[in-house]
């Protein structure tokens, strides 16, 4: 394994365990609406206790929405090989032993 395949490993490894380890920052990757969503949880998290629960739901519907808008846009100005990639999606059989 040449020296930049090993350097690629690791950064695939790092952020793999970075997004098992902090599993909401799986949302902000790939999402032109990552600030606004940060924003939102920073609010839910410290602004909006348990007892608001209706201004609660409110910040989470809207972050759901956010999300899948922000995915949709993160596609939609992404490069056309990885659109392709996205719009074929894989064809490679997985086994599982």
């Amino acid at each position: 394994m040449s020296l930049k395949e090993n350097e690629l490993r690791r950064l695939e490894l790092l952020g793999q365990r970075l997004s098992t380890l902090k599993p909401k920052l799986k949302d902000y990757a790939c999402n032109d609406n990552a600030p606004k969503l940060l924003a939102i949880d920073i609010m839910l998290m410290e602004f909006y206790p348990k007892s608001e629960k209706r201004k609660r739901k409110v910040l989470e519907t809207v972050r759901r929405i956010l999300l899948y808008q922000g995915e949709g846009l993160w596609v939609h100005n992404a490069d056309a090989l990885t659109q392709l990639a996205i719009k074929v999606g894989s064809n490679i059989e997985v086994v599982d032993f």
